[in-house]
């Protein structure tokens, strides 16, 4: 049986070519085009104009851009934030991408490991600490 690729072709070819190069994060182009396909004519020309305002938020706040279609499935472009401060987060949500207003300032420290899993290190016997043991698997 052959292997045929499924294409997807999207709605207003022209507008999302815009929005591609506009985008400028060339990942995932099928599931642009899904997510593209899902917004009506409308949001598709808001979400072209926003592009430049998330990317000045997300570069104030040194996280990530998200992917083309998380862009346009979460429908970034309309966050509402005058000025970027730490409260918006552009990679959706994870406590890894510290969007809190000390890690903006570049004061972020790591939780303890005693903080972050609720027991200390037994350490061992030279007081170096050692990780836990784990199986292998």
């Amino acid at each position: 049986m052959a292997n045929k690729k499924k294409t997807i072709t999207p709605e207003e070819p022209k507008l999302f070519e815009k929005f591609w190069n506009e985008y400028a994060m060339k990942l995932d182009r099928i599931a642009a085009v899904r997510a593209w396909n899902n917004l009506d004519k409308d949001l598709r020309r808001a979400a072209i104009d926003g592009i430049q305002h998330y990317r000045e938020i997300c570069e104030a706040l040194g996280v990530r851009r998200m992917w083309p279609q998380g862009y346009l499935n979460h429908r970034r472009w309309e966050d509402e934030q005058e000025d970027p401060t730490p409260t918006l987060p552009c990679m959706g949500g994870s406590d890894m991408h510290r969007s809190d207003a000390t890690a903006a300032k570049g004061n972020y420290s790591p939780p303890s490991q005693e903080k972050a899993t609720g027991r200390r290190d037994s350490g061992n016997e030279d007081g170096g600490g050692s990780l836990p043991d784990m199986a292998i698997w």
